[in-house]
């Protein structure tokens, strides 16, 4: 199986619910020296998302 084929196993999980993530904070692109600075201070308690464009995030998960 190819990564591609891996991940998009994973995402067809997350959307039914059968695999969750733990999203720690969302950064905008803009925000992306924030986003590194609270990565290697070692408080996350997730992942960490950074958007890039956040009008196609926003309709792919909605």
């Amino acid at each position: 199986m190819s990564t591609i084929e891996h991940l998009q196993r994973f995402i067809d999980g997350v959307e039914v619910g059968q695999n969750r993530v733990n999203i720690d904070r969302v950064f905008h692109l803009d925000e992306i020296v924030e986003a590194h600075e609270y990565m290697e201070s070692n408080q996350t308690t997730g992942k960490l998302v950074v958007l890039v464009n956040e009008q196609s995030l926003l309709t792919k998960f909605r």
